[in-house]
């Protein structure tokens, strides 16, 4: 009986002992199952991880390609891509004038204008430029200063070979020496007598480039045509056309001891410079000049000291206008030596009543002008930077440069023959004007400048009965600030 009842309940015995064994392997396989999955989702989270990282990398790698860099240093600011093909920078020149005439007659005899001493803003010019794709340059620069806006440049520049450029816009006419300098560059307070027959900035295109490493630039131009002395935005329409017919203008400079083993020559530079046209004035129902295409000349203190005659009988351009300059300088460490000539020979005309009368006359310029470095610096075509900048409380003081220079502009005798029927008027206008110069300029830092200029200009005729005009006697003062 005992026996029985043992193998009855020995499955049920048997059972209740080995459940608790069955449950707990099934917890255990249910805990790995779920350790499992934990582990494979934490897998994916750094799958997922990891890309990301990669994905920042990737972008950081495209931002450090294509982030701008910025640049600025003490004469200019600049945003350009890494590799520099692409840039624009940011510049400005302003040079603020003190005027005192030392006399008190202007050229023509008769009292100097109300206000003609005092200051002036000469020059306003904030200035954006550039590079873009490693070959195209761009320049673009308005002038605020005296009291109107006008664009001084604006301009590009498609550099395809060191050799071959073309640049298209309003630049400078590729012509005279001291006025393809800049402004910053010029060594005086205002440029020499050849520069009143001398075109300025003008509207058109241009081809050059350099030869031999730079010893050899050349400049051909096709221009719409400015005056003796000015720029295209002084024509009756600013910047437009004034004549038909363009101006051809050519330049060819060279610096054929740049790379010599004789120093003291290589900062020598020879050229020559010419331009042409066929111009013709225009008159309007009166006999007045809408425009003559001639222009007058003014001293640096800008007193007028020869016009051709106005009115309703003016004399006009009539005929081709010929201008040619040979033209050199010369640097050697401290010092400085830039020299030029200019003549334009121009065809006039002019109807008084029943005389028509016309000519071919021949005006004249030239300048020696020297400068010389006390402190040291090595002197070139372009200002160099002081040595020792000025520093507040140290030991730099900057630089010190002397200048002196001595110019004339002859203007054709033939210009006041006739009488009545003269092309000029010799009262009023002189024949002649001699100019010299002496200044000193302190060049406190890289960007700011003082000079100081006194210059005396004197005049063959201009006053009544054959008589020289009173001498022009300028002391003049610029505060210079360039970035």
């Amino acid at each position: 009986m005992d026996r029985k009842l043992n193998h009855r309940w020995a499955p049920v015995v048997a059972g209740l002992l080995l459940a608790p064994l069955a449950a707990a392997q099934t917890t255990e396989t249910a805990d790995a199952a779920t350790l499992r999955a934990q582990i494979e989702e934490l897998d994916q989270k750094l799958k997922v991880l990891e890309r990301k990282i990669e994905l920042q990398n990737e972008t950081a790698a495209t931002a450090a390609t294509t982030a701008p860099v910025v640049r600025a240093g003490g004469d200019r600011f600049s945003l350009a891509n890494t590799n520099g093909s692409s840039f624009i920078r940011f510049r400005a020149v302003l040079n603020a004038d003190y005027r005192q005439f030392l006399n008190d007659l202007a050229p023509n005899g008769a009292p100097l204008a109300p206000g003609s001493n005092g200051f002036l803003l000469r020059q306003v010019r904030p200035i954006v430029e550039g590079t873009l794709g490693g070959f195209v340059d761009y320049r673009i620069m308005p002038d605020f200063a005296g009291g109107r806006t006008v664009l001084a440049d604006g301009y590009v520049v498609a550099r395809f070979k060191p050799w071959f450029a073309v640049t298209a816009g309003k630049f400078k006419s590729p012509l005279g020496l001291e006025r393809l300098q800049g402004d910053t560059d010029t060594r005086f307070l205002e440029r020499a007598l050849p520069d009143k027959l001398i075109p300025n900035r003008d509207v058109g295109v241009q081809l050059g480039g350099d030869l031999r490493g730079g010893r050899l630039t050349w400049q051909l131009a096709y221009l719409n045509g400015a005056p003796d002395g000015g720029s295209s935005d002084n024509n009756t329409s600013p910047d437009t056309d004034n004549n038909d017919d363009k101006d051809v203008v050519a330049r060819l400079f060279a610096l054929p001891f740049r790379d010599s083993q004789l120093f003291r020559l290589r900062g020598l530079g020879i050229g020559v410079g010419a331009s042409w046209v066929d111009s013709h004035g225009q008159l309007d129902a009166t006999g007045a000049a809408t425009q003559s295409l001639l222009t007058t000349y003014r001293t640096n203190g800008q007193q007028t000291f020869f016009s051709y005659r106005g009115g309703t009988t003016p004399t006009v351009a009539w005929g081709t206008r010929e201008r040619i300059s040979p033209q050199a300088y010369y640097y050697y460490g401290p010092f400085g030596l830039l020299t030029e000539y200019v003549t334009v020979k121009q065809d006039v005309r002019r109807v008084n009543g029943a005389t028509v009368r016309e000519d071919s006359l021949t005006n004249s310029a030239w300048q020696v002008a020297v400068s010389w470095f006390v402190t040291g610096e090595d002197n070139a075509y372009r200002v160099p930077a002081p040595k020792n900048p000025y520093v507040v409380r140290g030991g730099g003081w900057g630089s010190l440069e002397l200048t002196a220079r001595i110019a004339e502009l002859d203007v054709d005798d033939d210009s006041f023959t006739g009488g009545a029927n003269s092309f000029v008027n010799p009262v009023g206008s002189a024949s002649k004007a001699t100019a010299w110069t002496v200044g000193t300029n302190w060049g406190l830092t890289q960007n700011f400048k003082l000079l100081l200029n006194y210059e005396e200009t004197t005049f063959t005729g201009g006053a009544a009965g054959g008589a020289d005009a009173p001498t022009e006697k300028l002391l003049s003062t610029r505060f210079q600030f360039q970035y």
